[in-house]
């Protein structure tokens, strides 16, 4: 681990994060910096990328299950019904730009890992959330409303769907009910797995 470059990444253009769990995953972050890494604080802004991502997982989802919604419309949940419906209103321009949008995503992605090795997170910006959430509605966080579920509770997990930079997640305890995990996120480029392995491994051990 010596000499290894580390992000350190508290947000993701989202505004709020949880403390306990943002504390969890500084402090293993910076764990690794008594073993000889490297910790700076960057940024990165996944949050600004929610509305592209819906466009190219609506349009997709569309494509792949619009036969089935006319044949089988009684079986898809309500919530995959409602992305399915929301795919049909985007127009091949959306899609273009969408995709432009997750092009920047990754040069900027590329452009960290010219300074880092590897960029650290919390996984979530608080614990998981009540299956009766709406998943297309508000999430509060620290009993205020946040945003969407994605740009406000994991903007630091989606993004790298659209980029296809490898990230594995680490717990780092539980939440105060006993039963709730915590976790901090590690992110590498490209064919990096076995070094975010290898980082995750030594995690779990401290």
């Amino acid at each position: 681990i010596k000499g290894l470059r580390i992000g350190w990444l508290p947000k993701f253009g989202n505004k709020h994060v949880d403390l306990a769990t943002m504390e969890a995953a500084e402090k293993a972050t910076y764990s690794l910096e008594k073993m000889g890494a490297t910790v700076k604080k960057t940024a990165l802004d996944f949050a600004a990328l929610e509305t592209s991502f819906l466009v190219i997982l609506q349009s997709a989802l569309c494509a792949r299950l619009d036969q089935a919604m006319h044949e089988r419309h009684e079986d898809i949940d309500p919530s995959l019904a409602l992305t399915v419906e929301a795919g049909r209103l985007h127009s091949a321009v959306d899609l273009q730009r969408a995709n432009a949008d997750r092009s920047s995503a990754f040069q900027a992605v590329q452009a960290l890992f010219e300074e880092f090795d590897i960029l650290m997170s919390p996984t979530l910006a608080c614990p998981p959330l009540y299956a009766e959430q709406d998943p297309h509605g508000q999430v509060k966080i620290n009993g205020q409303e946040a945003g969407l579920i994605r740009g406000a509770w994991y903007p630091y997990t989606f993004g790298f769907n659209l980029t296809g930079h490898p990230a594995i997640a680490i717990p780092t305890g539980e939440a105060e009910n006993g039963t709730i995990p915590k976790s901090v996120q590690i992110a590498g480029p490209w064919n990096s797995e076995q070094l975010l392995l290898s980082v995750a491994q030594l995690l779990e051990q401290s």
